[in-house]
């Protein structure tokens, strides 16, 4: 809902752009961006299969792969739009490169189900296909949820 744009517009990025399928979250942070009277952020209903994004320094995946129905298709999107990514992601706790299909629908709306989790490494292996060279893994070590969330910084 944009927490994550508007911090990085304090600290004085020159442009963040905060993008969703979701229009709810948009007109959310729409709202965030006047209450805090940020002038260099902008939020856009996007379909990451369908519309063209600009290019980016950095491009930020918050709670996404698993949420796509299509993660390989994502991961080619987000690699056109920023030669480093932060990703976050929920994941199988496994050294194995694998994509567990689990298609599970959200009570909340359309826009949350679950379609897939990945593991870290099946992520890796796919962005090194698309030139991507440098990776680190920030590991969820603390929590007691089912599937991790692993942060992936990884640049070309």
């Amino acid at each position: 809902d944009g927490y994550y744009v508007i911090q990085c517009a304090k600290m004085e990025a020159n442009y963040v752009l905060g993008t969703d399928i979701d229009p709810i979250r948009i007109q959310r942070g729409l709202l965030s961006k006047e209450v805090f009277n940020l002038k260099n952020i902008n939020f856009k209903c996007i379909d990451l299969y369908k519309d063209k994004i600009e290019k980016f320094d950095v491009g930020m995946a918050l709670g996404l792969l698993h949420r796509i129905p299509d993660i390989n298709k994502c991961l080619k999107s987000l690699a056109s739009i920023a030669d480093t990514l932060i990703l976050e992601f929920k994941s199988c706790n496994t050294d194995e490169e694998i994509c567990l299909p689990l298609n599970e629908k959200s009570k909340s709306n359309k826009f949350n189900n679950l379609y897939s989790v990945p593991s870290v490494n099946y992520v890796i292996k796919f962005l090194k296909a698309l030139n991507f060279t440098s990776f680190t893994e920030h590991r969820d070590e603390k929590s007691n949820l089912n599937y991790k969330r692993p942060i992936l910084v990884c640049s070309k």
